[in-house]
């Protein structure tokens, strides 16, 4: 019989911990953090958001030049 280890993680508003299970070779469950696992998976993730370059500096400087552009014509109109 094997014993699950209970989330250490606390409840802003109660103050009482979690009542789910940890995650294997983790102190927190899965809504808590423990998919992420380790500081390397967590790393990936946050790169993975900039995957698509949205919210890189180039395109900013290209999205603020068309609003610039589209204003201008709709203050001519």
């Amino acid at each position: 019989m094997s014993i699950m280890k209970q989330c250490k993680a606390k409840s802003k508003r109660t103050g009482k911990r979690c009542q789910a299970y940890a995650m294997k070779n983790m102190s927190v469950c899965y809504h808590h953090g423990g998919k992420l696992g380790s500081k390397k998976a967590r790393e990936a993730k946050r790169l993975a958001a900039l995957k698509h370059g949205f919210y890189t500096k180039e395109s900013m400087v290209e999205r603020k030049k068309t609003l610039a552009v589209i204003n201008a014509i709709k203050k001519s109109l």
